[in-house]
């Protein structure tokens, strides 16, 4: 059994060898039959008429944009950008390149080219934000040498130089500041003048102002309220003024119609709303409004006194009749003072004789007048004589105010 068992493991052994002498015979056979390896083949020179191109289109960009677009950022930094690339491209294809100090050359002038284009580029950006600059500035000095600054638009044009020049901005904003403490006295100053003067648009002008620019003015909160106390009293005493000269303006378009009473009236109101507010006046308003009622008074008794005359004359020249007749139409019409009619009632009773019969001589006669003009039969014979009887005791209780 030893013995077999030791046959087959040395046929093993032996197949194993046997396989191992075949795939070295043909490894060695594959090694000799393979053809031998390629030499590597150099790079072909770039051509000057290549390189040439690139340049000369690189070139080409640059006027481009120079011309058809005006100038325009945008594209001259798109044609900056490809030219660099084409620099670069180009050095790097001319390492070792039999032409590479002609690309290098060529290469060279375009770069020259790209610095001053970019240098120009930044003089014009400088260019543009002086002249940017210069305009801020303009506009700032001439809104803030008004008399009265929009600090809203001072504001805006500080804003707009934050994004130019710091340093710049930092000046503006001192000299809002300052332009603020400076107006800020003069605005005072000018509105208790306009308190004084009288001036009461000005002075609401400067307060809403003041109200508008709080934040740049520093007016003292007591004295603003001072101030605004000032006017409104002031504006109080504008509306008074209004109020007593329509009152006057009044009196006076009915004197001009010889409505006397209503007159009078008027201006007993007047002078009692004076006497409640004399202490809202000025002295020199309520002695002008004095002086008015005076003369207006003064006319209205100048034209009673014209009228009184006018009837004593037609009791004169016509009699009593007559001298009644004007009394009651005119001098009872247009409402004359009941002491002057009381004094044209006794005149006309001296002249006429004892009051008893002129009173009944005046009841007939008012009856008579009274039944010629009804047409309708309204009126009965009791209730005209009682109307006549009432119209003759009005000039009886004239009588009494004198007697």
């Amino acid at each position: 059994m030893n013995s077999s068992l030791f046959s087959v493991i040395c046929r093993v052994l032996l197949l194993r060898r046997r396989m191992s002498e075949v795939l070295f015979a043909g490894a060695a056979v594959a090694l000799f039959h393979s053809p031998p390896p390629r030499a590597q083949t150099p790079p072909s020179p770039l051509s000057k008429t290549y390189v040439d191109t690139l340049i000369q289109r690189a070139f080409y960009n640059f006027n481009e944009a120079v011309s058809l677009t005006n100038g325009q950022e945008a594209r001259l930094m798109e044609a900056i950008s490809g030219a660099k690339a084409v620099c670069g491209n180009l050095k790097r294809k001319a390492k070792g390149d039999p032409n590479e100090r002609y690309i290098l050359w060529k290469v060279g002038e375009l770069e020259n080219h790209i610095i001053l284009e970019e240098r120009d580029l930044v003089l014009k950006r400088m260019r543009r934000g002086a002249q940017k600059k210069n305009n801020i500035i303009n506009a700032f000095n001439a809104e803030l040498a008004r008399g009265r600054p929009d600090f809203s638009k001072l504001e805006g044009y500080h804003t707009r130089m934050v994004t130019i020049d710091r340093n710049k901005a930092a000046e503006l904003r001192y000299s809002i500041q300052q332009r603020g403490r400076n107006l800020s006295t003069t605005i005072t100053n000018a509105m208790e003048n306009a308190v004084i003067r009288g001036d009461m648009a000005s002075m609401r002008s400067d307060m809403a102002y003041v109200t508008t620019n709080d934040r740049h003015l520093s007016v003292p909160l007591e004295k603003y309220r001072r101030l605004e106390r000032k006017l409104k009293a002031r504006a109080n005493r504008e509306r008074l003024k209004a109020e007593l000269d329509e009152r006057l303006a009044r009196a006076s378009l009915l004197t001009d119609d010889d409505r006397f009473a209503e007159a009078w009236t008027v201006i007993q109101q007047l002078q009692e709303k004076i006497a409640r507010a004399r202490t809202q006046l000025e002295p020199r308003t309520a002695y002008r409004f004095d002086v008015e009622i005076g003369n207006l008074a003064e006319r209205i008794n100048t034209k009673e006194d014209s009228l009184m005359e006018v009837n004593l004359r037609v009791l004169r020249e016509e009699g009593p009749d007559q001298a009644i007749d004007y009394l009651d139409k005119v001098l009872r019409e247009c409402g004359v003072s009941l002491l002057k009619v009381a004094r044209v009632d006794s005149a006309i009773i001296a002249v006429a004789g004892p009051q008893r019969g002129i009173h009944d001589d005046a009841i007939e006669r008012e009856l008579g007048e009274l039944t010629r003009h009804s047409q309708t039969g309204d009126f009965t014979l009791e209730s005209a004589r009682q109307l006549a009887a009432r119209k003759i005791q009005q000039r009886a209780d004239s009588l009494r105010a004198i007697a």
